[in-house]
């Protein structure tokens, strides 16, 4: 009555983490943390730079 099934419930293969692919998640959470900050940093102080060039102008067109 009951067909066999591809991937019986008694041979579910655990996740076999080791502590160094772990670690190594980590370290890539962080440095890819540490480049987008390194860009928003950069963007931001572009931004900047245009809206004093934007101020500047205006103020001095007034």
């Amino acid at each position: 009555m009951f067909t066999s099934l591809a991937f019986p419930f008694h041979q579910v293969k655990k996740w076999d983490f080791s502590f160094a692919s772990v670690w190594n998640a980590i370290v890539w959470i962080m440095l890819l943390n540490f480049f987008i900050q390194i860009v928003n940093a950069t963007s931001r102080r572009y931004l900047k730079k245009q809206q004093e060039k934007e101020l500047a102008t205006f103020i001095g067109k007034s």
